[in-house]
């Protein structure tokens, strides 16, 4: 249950990333299905940490999605965001909500899932899809991957977007730790790539969300 407005509080506004009470009443919930505001905190704790990735803002993906169409808007966005054009390595949390049938006012998504795009020193543009629950986010990753080909010049004909094996989640709700818990582990890496995580132990999410509510109330202090 969401709290109602007058006794959500601010909790804390972390390099833009902002959290209410209600926000971190998801964190602290073994079961609740993270929302924006928990995810954009997430992750950018981990830009944060690892400052040579740029991650992006689940708000902001939905944003270029479904509100930059003409090469205008697209160049403004770059624009607003420099570090997409310079970074070889961007994290982008996608739910099944960014898919451009969902119209913006729609019901937001009710899947995350992490489009990593790797760039080598030739200026090759690599998209690789991270989804805990095999699949069920390809088309979303197709579209966000081909609306992000925009920016980078030349321009590629075709998006191939490689599905990646990743650790599958075994309920219906930890999606978003599960691409927390994907980009804290591919941030560490010099070489991301589709079987960055073939080898790597399940996380325990429950010790994740504990960890990311007690960080998120430390930083509050």
């Amino acid at each position: 249950a969401m709290a109602s407005s007058t006794n959500n509080r601010l909790l804390l506004n972390y390099h833009d990333a902002v959290l209410y009470e209600s926000d971190l009443a998801l964190l602290e919930s073994p079961t609740a299905w993270l929302n924006d505001a928990c995810m954009n905190f997430a992750m950018t704790r981990l830009g944060q940490k690892f400052s040579q990735q740029v991650v992006l803002d689940p708000a902001v993906v939905a944003f270029f999605v479904h509100q930059c169409v003409d090469e205008d808007e697209i160049q403004e966005f770059m624009q607003g965001n420099p570090q997409l054009q310079t970074s070889d390595l961007i994290f982008i949390p996608i739910n099944n909500g960014h898919a451009p049938s969902n119209t913006w006012h729609k019901q937001r998504g009710t899947h995350w899932s992490l489009l990593v795009i790797v760039r080598n020193d030739h200026g090759l543009v690599r998209y690789l899809h991270f989804d805990s629950v095999s699949g069920s986010n390809a088309c979303t990753a197709q579209a966000v991957a081909e609306k992000f080909s925009r920016i980078f010049k030349p321009q590629p004909n075709n998006v191939v977007v490689v599905e990646c094996k990743t650790p599958q989640q075994s309920n219906g709700y930890d999606c978003g730790l599960h691409v927390v818990a994907s980009a804290q582990v591919l941030a560490t890496m010099d070489d991301v790539n589709e079987d960055s995580l073939n080898e790597i132990q399940q996380t325990d999410m429950f010790e994740l969300r504990k960890t990311l509510a007690a960080d998120a109330v430390k930083l509050a202090k």
